[in-house]
C-alpha cells in the first residue's frame, strides 16, 4: 500500500501546487519522467524477490524423482537380466549396479536444475513442453551418467569397459527421456485441464 501512496503522492503535491507546466514543458516532461522511472524501480524492485524464489528453486518433485530412480534401477534391471544365462534378476546385483546411476543423478540435480518447473505458460503447447522437458533431462545426464560410470568403476576397482559405458550412456539417455517427457506432458495436460 505504501507503494501506492509513494507513486501517487508526487502528481497530488503537483497539482494542488497550482505549478503551470504549459510555460515549463520540459520541467513538466522531466518531472512525469522521473515519477514513471521511480514508479517502475519501485514496482520492479519489490517484485525481484519473488521472481528470483521462483528461478532458483530447486525442491524435488517426489513423483518425478521416484520416476528417475524406477528409470534408473530398470535400467540395471534390464541390464543384469541379458547377462544372466538364464535371463533371472538379482535385486541386490541390480540396486548395486543402479546405486551410482541414482546417486550422481540425484546428487547433481541442483547443478543441473533437472526438478525446476518446466514453462508452463498458457501458450505452450504439448511439444514445446517435450522440448524443455528433453533438453531438460539432457542436461542432468550429460554430467550425472558418466559420473555414474565413473562411481561404478571406483566402487568396482576398474575402470568401466568402452562398450559398457556407451551402453549405459544411449540407454539411460533414452530411457530417462521417455519417463520424463511423458511426465513432463502428462502434468502439463492435467494442469490445462
Amino acid at each position: 500500500m505504501w507503494l501506492s501512496e509513494a507513486c501517487v503522492a508526487p502528481k497530488t503535491m503537483h497539482s494542488r501546487s497550482g505549478f503551470n507546466h504549459q510555460h515549463h514543458p520540459s520541467v513538466h516532461h522531466s518531472t512525469i519522467a522521473a515519477q514513471r522511472f521511480t514508479t517502475s524501480s519501485l514496482v520492479l524492485s519489490a517484485q525481484s524477490p519473488q521472481n528470483s524464489d521462483a528461478t532458483t528453486s530447486s525442491s524435488i518433485s517426489p513423483i518425478l524423482a521416484a520416476l528417475d530412480v524406477v528409470a534408473l534401477v530398470g535400467f540395471a534391471a534390464v541390464g543384469k537380466a541379458s547377462h544372466a544365462p538364464d535371463g533371472s534378476i538379482d535385486l541386490g546385483a541390480v540396486l548395486v549396479t543402479a546405486f551410482p546411476f541414482v546417486t550422481a543423478w540425484l546428487a547433481t540435480s541442483p547443478l543441473t536444475g533437472i526438478y525446476q518447473p518446466l514453462d508452463s505458460s498458457p501458450s505452450s503447447t504439448t511439444i514445446d513442453v517435450a522440448r524443455e522437458a528433453l533438453f531438460q533431462t539432457a542436461k542432468g545426464w550429460a554430467i550425472a551418467v558418466p559420473l555414474g560410470c565413473a562411481l561404478r568403476g571406483v566402487i568396482k576397482g576398474y575402470v568401466p569397459p568402452a562398450p559398457f559405458v556407451i551402453v549405459t550412456l544411449i540407454a539411460t539417455l533414452v530411457i530417462l527421456s521417455v519417463v520424463r517427457v511423458a511426465y513432463a506432458v502428462a502434468t502439463s495436460s492435467l494442469q490445462e485441464d
